[in-house]
């Protein structure tokens, strides 16, 4: 799809795909937090492990924030394009990411004691 756009709307098209590269990698180590906060071997392990985790979520939350203001903010400019679908599909699904998120990070804080929310 990149490839065949236009200079205007390929210049878009690739901020946009390396903007949220940096928002799904970070989404994709809360997910390996969790896989380590599940197989946990011992209670300080698991302890240790679900308050890393936690703080992840909390990074991960403010990160999609980010990620979905940023997309906000390109709006005027997708408008001339041809793809404004693409920038509601990915501020879409980055809202249903971040509220998942969120709900994590409110587990996790049920369980240990957070000073304030994401």
């Amino acid at each position: 799809m990149i490839e065949a756009a236009s200079s205007e709307e390929r210049f878009y098209l690739y901020w946009t795909y390396n903007h949220l590269t940096g928002s799904w990698v970070q989404v994709e180590y809360l997910q390996t937090q969790l896989e380590l906060a599940i197989a946990a071997q011992s209670y300080s392990d698991e302890e240790f492990l679900r308050a890393a985790l936690r703080d992840q979520a909390q990074f991960v939350h403010w990160e999609l924030g980010q990620a979905i203001d940023a997309l906000e903010q390109n709006i005027p400019a997708v408008g001339r394009l041809n793809h404004l679908w693409i920038n509601e599909a990915l501020r879409s699904l980055l809202s249903e990411v971040r509220m998942t998120v969120y709900r994590l990070w409110a587990d996790q804080c049920s369980r240990m004691q957070c000073a304030a929310g994401p």
